[in-house]
């Protein structure tokens, strides 16, 4: 009877040990056999630029332009009820970080570098939640607020998951540069003002990381080629717009054409959507330009595995449609709701399969579905 007693316990704890050895999350790729090149440009990459874009927007609209909002206004319920949102924003993305597996193929470098990224950045998104909800505790018990503190443990957690991002491309000699990052600077009445005043270049980010500093860079670069009148249109937004890579101009229809970075993903294309209507805004000033055409390309493969440069995103707008906008506010709005501008366009296109990878928040917002004739 022991025996027997001690057999039925063995074999108890044995299947209990499976069961929860069973529960451990694995972090291996779908593909076991995929080349770690192959899996940091197709994967990790364009996983890594969504996640930190995602939370350089939610940042941006929920943390610093709706508190300055609440600085400047005053409003304690839509104060909170955006810092609520930004929590539900953070819940999305760290879901996005759980889902990074790499494959059997990376070496123990490699594995270590994709868990610095992931750990610094769950570090990051779990201390800017912790901020959130003390705020809205704050704000619930009516307490006043009259500064927010700066966020230097996120920035600090943010540049280390850069630097480890930057270190396994390193690692399989891909060159990548670092992600954008806001530096998140302390609130106060004076930096309400100026971020509320001026939005879009208080959050302008370059391919470098840099915030709104190097704008003034660049105004250099400007006053130096407005000396320069003998240009045709198509030069001078060659020359000067850094979002477009080809223009042509034809009986008063101007096409913008961009082609999507290496490092994409169906969400981040929306970003060169905003990008070229501010082009598209500025092109007519040209009094005459009666139409814009916007074309963003990107790299696309086929069933059989060929690739070919693809149109993925079409939109335009005549001057009557930009003329009923009120650029200032409307450029406000759309800059952390891109499909506003495809929706006020005269038409768009979306390729399907770009579309059904879209992110819901696009898919619900975009009144015309994929296509609006």
């Amino acid at each position: 009877m022991k025996i027997k007693f001690r057999t039925q316990l063995f074999l108890f704890f044995s299947i209990l040990l499976v069961f929860q050895l069973s529960l451990v999350p694995t972090i291996t790729a779908e593909n076991k056999d995929v080349d770690m090149d192959v899996w940091l440009e197709e994967t990790l990459n364009p996983a890594v630029i969504d996640i930190i874009t995602e939370f350089n927007n939610t940042t941006r609209d929920n943390w610093y332009i709706n508190l300055s909002n609440y600085l400047i206004n005053g409003d304690k319920d839509d104060a909170v009820e955006k810092l609520k949102s930004l929590n539900k924003d953070i819940d999305s993305i760290k879901k996005e970080i759980k889902a990074i597996e790499y494959p059997e193929s990376a070496n123990r470098k490699e594995k270590k570098q994709v868990k610095k990224i992931t750990k610094e950045l769950t570090k990051t998104l779990d201390k800017t939640s912790k901020r959130a909800n003390k705020l809205i505790k704050k704000l619930d018990k009516n307490k006043e607020i009259k500064s927010i503190p700066a966020r230097k443990y996120e920035s600090k957690r943010v540049d280390k998951a850069n630097k480890a991002y930057i270190s396994i491309n390193k690692l399989n000699e891909i060159s990548v540069k670092e992600i954008p990052t806001y530096k998140h600077t302390k609130i106060n009445k004076k930096t309400a003002n100026e971020i509320l005043n001026d939005p879009n270049s208080y959050f302008n980010l370059n391919n470098d990381g840099n915030d709104k500093s190097t704008d003034q860079k660049n105004n250099k670069t400007q006053k130096e080629t407005k000396a320069v009148d003998n240009r045709t249109l198509v030069e001078k937004i060659q020359e000067d717009d850094k979002n477009v890579d080809l223009a042509t101009y034809k009986d008063g229809t101007l096409t913008l054409e961009t082609e999507a970075k290496s490092l994409w993903s169906e969400n981040s294309l929306f970003y060169n959507v905003y990008d070229l209507f501010e082009s598209t805004y500025v092109a007519f000033k040209d009094k005459s330009v009666d139409e814009v055409k916007i074309v963003i390309t990107t790299s696309m493969t086929d069933t059989k595995g060929n690739e070919s440069i693809e149109p993925v995103i079409e939109y335009g707008f005549s001057r009557e449609m930009i003329e009923e906008l009120n650029y200032d506010n409307f450029s406000f709005m759309a800059y952390g709701e891109p499909w506003r501008v495809l929706n006020e366009s005269s038409y768009y296109w979306i390729h399907p399969g770009i579309y059904k990878n879209l992110k819901s928040e696009y898919i619900k917002n975009l009144n015309h579905g994929f296509s609006k004739q």
